[in-house]
């Protein structure tokens, strides 16, 4: 998507997200440029495989200290309520059962919080709040960004069409753990796709949701829906009566 608003010339003044929408939407906040977020996901997502350091599952399948090291190296010492882009991501609350979104703090420490996928990722402490993976509650927050009345909201819904393939039998437990997270907020994306000005719905084909290794073949689906989907809403902004 990213790729596409820059080929329209389109300027992103603020950009907020959950999971791995909240990792992508911080880089991009930092003032990285899409190659440059796609080979940052190259080397950190593929090379380094910051999701593999197993555990006996106490708490969760991964320590998740090599994901905590990556976040670290990637954003450092920045704040959120620092960065060249305005940024948010969010979060679900375990103990008081809502989403939490982050608007300051420690980047690295909020977009953790976000990527928490229970089971698979230790929940975050907070103070008296267990953070994990926002998607438990909203996968797609734009009511979030919609709040703000700020101009024209462009959405990436990378739930909307990703189908299961069960003729190869049940997915890996990685994988039935990401879906089961996003289970119950899938109803609920459909309200906020009623509040995008663009939405763009990419095609992953039978990606897995944690196929990092086919990050070019994602971003060509991210970039083709994205293209026509804007396409689609300049050619209706054109035709609108003045």
């Amino acid at each position: 998507m990213l790729d596409a608003l820059d080929e329209a010339g389109i300027v992103v003044d603020r950009i907020g997200g959950c999971s791995m929408g909240a990792y992508v939407g911080a880089l991009y906040a930092i003032g990285l440029t899409p190659d440059e977020i796609a080979e940052r996901c190259r080397e950190e997502l593929v090379r380094h495989r910051p999701f593999n350091d197993y555990t006996v599952p106490r708490v969760a399948l991964i320590r998740a200290r090599k994901a905590q090291r990556m976040l670290q190296r990637l954003f450092g010492a920045r704040w959120i309520d620092e960065l060249e882009r305005d940024h948010f991501c969010v979060s679900a609350d375990l103990v008081a059962a809502e989403p939490v979104v982050h608007r300051s703090g420690p980047l690295w420490e909020a977009v953790g919080a976000s990527m928490s996928l229970p089971g698979l990722v230790p929940p975050v402490v907070a103070g008296e709040r267990l953070l994990v993976d926002g998607g438990v509650l909203d996968n797609f927050p734009v009511e979030v960004m919609a709040a703000g009345a700020e101009g024209p909201i462009v959405t990436v819904d990378a739930m909307g069409r990703r189908p299961l393939d069960g003729a190869g039998g049940p997915p890996a437990l990685p994988e039935t753990l990401a879906r089961a997270t996003v289970l119950s907020s899938w109803q609920a994306a459909a309200l906020s796709r009623a509040l995008a000005d663009v939405l763009v719905v990419p095609d992953p084909g039978q990606v897995p949701m944690l196929g990092f290794d086919r990050l070019d073949e994602l971003r060509r689906a991210g970039r083709e829906a994205a293209r026509s989907s804007l396409a689609a809403w300049s050619s209706a902004r054109s035709a609108a009566p003045a």
